[in-house]
């Protein structure tokens, strides 16, 4: 992905979290670009600009080792969209 669009997704993807409640920063950890981190829980972001996700990617992120109570999203931000499609990896 171009580095300009993804700094622009990640800041979008931030902002999007903070509406939510989540403290976030960008990080490069492995594969993730965001961490949040709520009063509850954390969440651990991949952005991704292709649709639908290419199916080795879900199950790459599974094998990364995060904190039990971590939810791990991808936010796919389809063109001139306001929102991200969010989806949860289990």
């Amino acid at each position: 992905m171009n580095p300009r669009k993804l700094s622009r997704l990640i800041r979008r993807s931030i902002e999007a979290l903070k509406v939510a409640g989540y403290n976030c920063s960008p990080a490069q950890l492995g594969p993730w670009q965001i961490v949040g981190l709520s009063s509850t829980d954390c969440v651990l972001v991949y952005i991704s600009d292709c649709w639908p996700v290419k199916p080795w990617i879900p199950d790459q992120l599974k094998q990364v080792a995060a904190p039990a109570n971590a939810k791990r999203i991808i936010h796919y931000w389809p063109a001139r969209a306001r929102l991200p499609r969010v989806t949860e990896i289990s």
